[in-house]
């Protein structure tokens, strides 16, 4: 007869339970304190560690989502409750008052704020405490100006995106020696950065880089990257990529500068060994054909690269040989995608030459 096992499950539950139990000498209050903190499925599950936590949640409302027109109206309330906030939107129409929009800042901070996004319907100063919020772990900010100095007290900060928001080059350094955990990173036509911007951070693993109008220079140090996605403007001069091994998705949108850009993909790429998705457009497979002319073969191999997309001059032989050598290094490559460069502005001009004499011919056929 065969003799049945013990449960491994139990006995780990077993060993789990003779260590001392912490939580079971807090007072009510901490153990309030510490549910409130927690995301909603967390504090489920920190519920049924036993029969007294049970009780925690009853006192809590938890409230997903809020968006605001008007600073000067309350936050959602229930008599005898505590509402917990999780998301902030703050989307208003006109003009609104700063002394306003902190105090109700200061109330969504007391309710566990996690989330907030601001939607302006044109750039105005927002008021110093938005970088502030303990808990705050996803950052939108639209159409707006961030204070030129507010210290950081958001170390949990995992998002951010910054979409046409007026930020000096201070308050850029700040955030990231302030911020330890971000991982996700957008910046969009970000203006106050006047002449270069320089992006450099260890922590962060995605990256959506546009360039503004005015910037000249780019320098991006972000050696933990593992998605990228970068388009440069005509009047950038300069871009640094620091090599990133642990790169998978890239996207290199560099446009045809207007004086002699400096330049080089090609440490960049020879880092992304483990790339699985790279997509060129503009001058970038220019800019490598340059750099690759003396190379008769590319030194790395793209084992896990899956999909390539290039928009090249196919009338250009040094491209050609360029396509060739990368075709060369990527034994897997499952999907390949070409464009032409730079023919749709002949169709465009050919298709407008096209549309007026096509309307010259309609009006004298009519007059």
């Amino acid at each position: 007869m065969a003799r049945s096992r013990p449960r491994k499950r139990r006995r780990l539950c077993r060993a789990g339970g003779e260590g001392h139990d912490y939580l079971s000498g807090l007072s009510d209050d901490i153990l309030l304190d510490i549910a409130s903190r927690l995301a909603t499925r967390h504090a489920v599950s920190f519920s049924l560690l036993s029969r007294r936590f049970r009780g925690l949640l009853a006192p809590f409302v938890r409230v997903d989502s809020v968006t605001v027109l008007d600073p000067t109206l309350p936050l959602p309330s229930y008599p005898g409750r505590h509402v917990l906030l999780r998301r902030l939107v703050f989307e208003p129409n006109n003009g609104f008052s700063v002394s306003a929009f902190r105090r109700l800042l200061d109330a969504a901070t007391d309710r566990g704020l996690s989330e907030l996004a601001i939607h302006l319907p044109r750039s105005t100063y927002l008021p110093r405490n938005v970088l502030s919020i303990p808990n705050l772990a996803v950052l939108s900010l639209d159409t707006c100006a961030l204070p030129r100095w507010c210290p950081p007290a958001c170390a949990h900060l995992r998002t951010l995106k910054l979409h046409r928001v007026n930020i000096s080059r201070r308050m850029i350094t700040a955030i990231f020696k302030a911020v330890p955990m971000l991982a996700t990173l957008e910046m969009v036509y970000c203006t106050g950065l006047v002449g270069s911007c320089r992006v450099e951070s260890s922590a962060v693993r995605n990256l959506l880089f546009i360039s503004a109008l005015e910037q000249r220079e780019i320098t991006l140090k972000l050696a933990g990257l593992t998605t990228v996605t970068l388009r440069t403007r005509s009047k950038v001069k300069m871009v640094k990529i620091q090599p990133a091994p642990k790169i998978r998705r890239a996207y290199l949108h560099i446009a045809r500068p207007r004086t002699k850009l400096k330049f080089r993909i090609r440490p960049f790429l020879d880092a992304g060994t483990g790339l699985t998705c790279l997509t060129l457009r503009g001058v970038a497979v220019m800019l490598l054909s340059s750099e690759y002319k003396q190379t008769p073969k590319l030194a790395v191999t793209f084992e896990d690269l899956w999909i390539l997309s290039l928009s090249l001059d196919f009338s250009n032989e040094s491209q050609l040989c360029f396509l060739l050598k990368l075709l060369e290094s990527c034994p897997n490559l499952k999907k390949l995608s070409l464009s032409v460069y730079n023919l749709w502005k002949k169709e465009g001009t050919l298709h407008r030459q096209i549309l007026l004499i096509t309307r010259r011919s309609f009006r004298r056929y009519h007059a």
